[in-house]
């Protein structure tokens, strides 16, 4: 009987450079679907002791499928947490032309914006927030398609939508995604 060891080397061997491939495909950098491959192969020496040996590239793929999974949610939760200001709202403390109530003024205002521009993006359909918040990610809509596994014409579509949803509840232009 073959040790764990030596099956998991043989897997490694064999299936690393193809599960490095398909995360590059799900819209992965190359560097983020190093680190994911090798991840995955942690993983799945982890449960080699449990492991069959049936369906080797299908074990690898969902293993690697579902880290991405994660780790794409681990990113869009980060960056939700944060607050934006546009610089231009941001009144210099060292200037003595704005006065101290207009300075709060101006920050309490921002800070209720993008408190109802969070609230409404969370309000979005799950379908609709996924692709507007890739799209805040800085991904091509080429790459929104192959993590959602959607067509190119959906992403547009939904994308569309979710900006449209957005101006209505929110209101004026989101200027950042036009």
């Amino acid at each position: 009987m073959i040790s764990p060891d030596a099956r998991f080397e043989d897997l490694f061997r064999r299936y690393y450079n193809r599960v490095v491939s398909y995360l590059v495909y799900r819209g992965f950098s190359l560097e983020d679907a190093r680190d994911l491959a090798q991840e995955t192969f942690l993983r799945v020496y982890k449960s080699m002791q449990r492991y069959r040996g049936e369906a080797e590239w299908q074990f690898l793929k969902t293993t690697a499928e579902n880290l991405g999974k994660n780790r794409y949610r681990d990113e869009s939760t980060q960056k939700r947490k944060g607050i934006r200001v546009p610089i231009a709202d941001v009144p210099d403390p060292a200037d003595p032309a704005v006065p101290a109530d207009v300075a709060i003024e101006r920050r309490e205002e921002t800070e209720r914006l993008q408190a109802k521009y969070a609230d409404a993006i969370s309000a979005l359909p799950l379908r609709l927030r996924e692709c507007f918040l890739l799209r805040e990610q800085g991904y091509s809509y080429e790459e929104m398609a192959a993590i959602l596994r959607i067509p190119l014409n959906s992403v547009k579509s939904r994308l569309h939508d979710a900006k449209r949803r957005l101006r209505d509840e929110v209101g004026g232009a989101d200027e950042r995604h036009e």
